[in-house]
């Protein structure tokens, strides 16, 4: 809600604002938030958004909308919650009567493993924002994305609104509110947590750390590190590069780095070294993939003291030479299978490599074999078809796959294309490589440890796909750095939590043998929010809705969670004066309304649609315009 009498500067940004006239006379206000690249016109369009009118009686001024002050931060989440609220009206939020609490206990009890919140609110004192800042506002906020895969502040009431909350006043912060805080989540506070996390796993022995890489597409305008790069997702739209380290024992995230959207993953690695090393890790071995196969990354790794597992690209000629030397025997033999796999065989092959000896572990997959067999007779199949449809036509092909395939035939005048030829030599010599590939490894290892370690970097692709899909991160939706970098430290955050909640669900299930009841974490949440407390008297405390189901149970379990242990945290939760005391003070202010023009408007509402009171204070404050 809105105030509709509230005014405000326009924003001192000229070249980003844009006046629209209506037909009525009114001029509303529109913001360029980004540009869209447009590869018809090859050129730049602007995106803008509404975010008010202009005053009539005085055009420096502006009545603001919703979308203002989410896309325009003021100095402070206190004077922004006044602007949300009517001026009479408590700065507080009613909560549902109904509440999901199951998942805050199971996310309670990962920060609880983690002492996140303890780590949140040292880093929090550190950068000296505990005066306005919160570890609770920052775990409800990581709580949020788990539980709803998404990242949209203007989502984020409906979602507190019937779920218990990590706010100890369980007080519900609005879009505008949220959109005031990221900024104090600045540098100082994640550096500081960062660094205190690392520092909690960097003395734990030996670190099999994975580093992979992704970019976000980001609709933001100015913002320094959003560029146009090599999108491994191209929606037109400038990226920005984020890389995560992972400990692949346990599976737990370390920290993260943000780049800009030019900057190739291979140029980044140099700079990941260098935070290990500050952070404290010693021995380390990398898992990487092959994106990061240089010959100046290993120099750098190998410097830093550090061990490496590396899938090879490129060195065709050497991994060729090492199929037609060694393939014919690793296809078929029987001791050199891995892990108990018949279907899949490894060998090592010590090789100078860049002045060094390397340890080049090649594989045979047979699964892997016919997959990428039929894969490439599909595509000569379809490369097939378009030759035969362009014979006896001006034709230029373009795709070196066609020409590594086939021979083309021309007429005399070299533009009339007559016919192909397969070149069966190039196509049997590549069938015959499918199903092999190769990792190399800077310490002399099994081809089983090395295939098995690099199998664990699966975690960091996981995690990835975490961020991507199940916490709502395809892409960014802020439009500052500040507010950027605050949203990928909360993101960073879930994943943490999130991370843990499916190790413990995967190790449950491969405990019991269970593999294929094996839940996943949307599954698991979605069974917890079942749980459910109710407030049968407004006023009064919650109590347990239902009893808890089999599956509930089971899931609980998982963490180490009985049920007398559940039953007692929920009854704990649902006597939380905080939460049942907000409706009674909404109740009570919504009844007591003074102003006789509002309580003639309730009369009205209540009579023609039926409504109570707290619904029509709702409606009445509410500028259904914006």
């Amino acid at each position: 809600m809105i105030p509709t009498k509230a005014i405000v500067d326009l924003p001192k940004a000229p070249h980003r604002i844009k006046m629209v006239k209506a037909k009525n006379g009114t001029r509303y206000v529109y913001l360029e938030v980004g540009r869209t690249y447009n590869k018809e016109k090859k050129y730049n369009l602007p995106e803008r958004v509404a975010i008010g009118k202009l005053c009539k009686d005085d055009t420096s001024k502006m009545h603001p909308n919703q979308k203002y002050y989410e896309l325009i931060a003021t100095d402070s989440v206190i004077d922004r919650a006044a602007l949300y609220m009517p001026a009479e009206a408590p700065n507080i939020r009613s909560h549902s009567r109904l509440i999901q609490v199951g998942s805050h206990v199971v996310i309670n009890e990962c920060v609880t493993d983690f002492s996140l919140e303890e780590l949140l609110s040292q880093s929090i004192e550190d950068a000296g924002q505990s005066d306005v800042l919160y570890a609770s506002t920052i775990l409800d906020l990581a709580s949020y994305s788990i539980v709803t895969q998404s990242n949209k502040a203007i989502h984020y009431e409906n979602y507190a609104y019937n779920h218990y909350l990590f706010e100890h006043g369980q007080r519900i912060i609005s879009g505008p509110e949220i959109s005031a805080t990221l900024p104090m989540i600045n540098d100082d506070v994640q550096m500081s947590f960062l660094e205190r996390w690392n520092r909690m796993h960097s003395d734990c022995g030996e670190v099999v750390i994975g580093y992979d890489s992704t970019n976000k597409n980001c609709h933001a305008g100015d913002i320094e590190i959003v560029e146009f790069g090599h999108a491994k997702v191209d929606r037109g739209t400038p990226i920005f590069n984020i890389a995560i380290a992972t400990s692949l024992r346990g599976s737990i995230p370390l920290f993260y780095e943000t780049y800009g959207g030019s900057i190739p993953d291979v140029s980044q690695l140099e700079h990941f070294i260098g935070k290990l090393k500050s952070y404290g890790y010693k021995n380390v071995k990398l898992v990487l993939d092959r994106g990061y196969f240089s010959a100046k990354n290993f120099e750098v790794i190998e410097k830093a003291g550090f061990d490496f597992i590396v899938m090879v690209k490129g060195c065709k000629s050497l991994i060729h030479d090492f199929i037609d030397k060694h393939g014919p025997r690793l296809a078929v033999s029987h001791d050199a299978t891995i892990n108990g796999n018949l279907c899949l065989h490894g060998l090592t092959v010590e090789h100078d490599f860049l002045g060094k000896n390397r340890y080049f572990h090649l594989f045979f997959s047979k699964n892997k074999s016919v997959s990428e067999a039929e894969l490439l007779q599909n595509d000569l199949s379809k490369q097939r078809a378009l030759l035969n449809a362009h014979e006896n036509k001006v034709f230029e092909v373009t795709d070196n796959s066609i020409l590594e395939h086939f021979k083309l035939v021309y007429s005399d005048d070299g533009k009339t294309f007559l016919y192909a030829v397969e070149k069966k030599e190039v196509i049997a010599e590549k069938l015959s490589r499918c199903g092999f590939f190769c990792i190399i490894t800077s310490n002399n290892v099994s081809a089983e440890e090395a295939y098995l370690d690099y199998k664990k970097r699966d975690t960091s692709e996981k995690l990835f796909c975490a961020d991507k899909t199940f916490l709502g991160a395809q892409s960014a939706r802020v439009h500052s750095l500040p507010s950027l970098k605050a949203v990928i430290f909360i993101l960073f955050i879930a994943l943490i939590i999130r991370s843990r909640i499916y190790v413990l669900l995967k190790d449950a299930s491969i405990k019991s043998g269970k593999r294929s009841q094996h839940l996943n974490v949307p599954k698991a949440i979605k069974e917890l929010d079942k749980i459910e407390i109710i407030q049968p008297v407004v006023g009064e405390p919650y109590t347990l809705s239902s009893a808890i189901n089999s599956r509930a149970k089971q899931i609980l379990s998982c963490f180490g969670i009985s049920e007398e242990d559940a039953l007692e945290r929920i009854r704990r939760m649902g006597s939380n004066e905080a939460l049942w005391n907000n409706n009674k003070v909404q109740r009570q202010f919504a009844i007591t309304q003074k102003d006789k023009e509002a309580q003639d408007d309730f009369a009205e509402l209540e009579e023609s649609k039926g409504l109570d009171t707290l619904e029509c204070a709702v409606i009445y404050y509410e500028d259904e315009e914006y």
